[in-house]
Parts: structure tokens; sequence; C-alpha cells
């Protein structure tokens, strides 16, 4: 048997999913380094094609210190975020400010005193709750 009837018989074997990694192997490499007839140029296409699918790409090696050191730096600048919005925050809402008679206060003291003042003159002279709905139900 002839190099070309055994290369047939690969290439049939190949069709139906019979052939093992190394009989492709030998195919790829008949195709790249042999001309072919005309019959057999779609063929060699093809398993040129393929051949280079076939190389498994390296993957490119991190180095594992290197990985961990730059994880561990976007974790404390995630850290220190949290921490400067959450003071930021926290001041914001300790912040008493209040428009006394059209001028910015933010003493808490005049501002409650203030507050205490206005819900005196609001509740003085009414009734209150009860005496409303005594009078609405009767």
């Amino acid at each position: 048997m002839n190099q070309q009837d055994d290369i047939q018989q690969l290439v049939n074997r190949f069709f139906e999913g019979d052939t093992t990694l190394a009989e492709e192997h030998r195919l790829y490499e008949y195709f790249r380094t042999h001309e072919v007839s005309e019959e057999w140029k779609p063929l060699r296409q093809m398993f040129l094609d393929m051949e280079v699918v076939s190389i498994p790409k390296t993957k490119a090696t991190v180095k594992p210190l290197r990985h961990w050191h730059q994880s561990l730096m976007a974790a404390a600048a995630i850290f220190i975020g949290v921490i400067a919005v959450s003071i930021w925050f926290v001041h914001r809402q300790n912040t008493c400010v209040a428009y006394i008679y059209g001028q910015k206060v933010t003493d808490r003291a005049v501002v409650m005193h203030e507050v205490r003042n206005t819900m005196g003159i609001v509740t003085e002279g009414n009734p209150g709750v009860d005496h409303e709905l005594k009078g609405l139900f009767e």
C-alpha cells in the first residue's frame, strides 16, 4: 500500500470519527508538507485550518505573589473608601442647621429652643386632639 492510499484511508476514517490524535496530526503534517492533486486541494486547506485550530495556546502565567499583592491593594483601597464615606456621612448627619428669621443657625441649643417655642405657640389655645375627636363623633 502506498502513502497516498494510506492517507486516503486516514481521511475516510477521519470523516467517520475513528482517527486518533496521532493519526490526525499525521494528516495535518501530510497536507502541510506535500503537494496534492486538485481533488484534494479543498481537503488540504481544511486540514491546514484544523491544524491551526488544534494548536494549544499557552496561557500567560501570573505569579501568585503579584496577583495576591494586587488583590490586597484593591481591598485596602476599597476599605479606605468605605471608611471615608462613612465618616463623611456620619459627620453630615450630626449637623444641626435651621434658618431662623432668615439667618442660618447651626448651634443645636438655639435651634432646639426655637423649635420648642414654635411648638408652644402652635399648641397654645388648642383644646387637643381628644376634644376635636369628641366633637366629630357627638
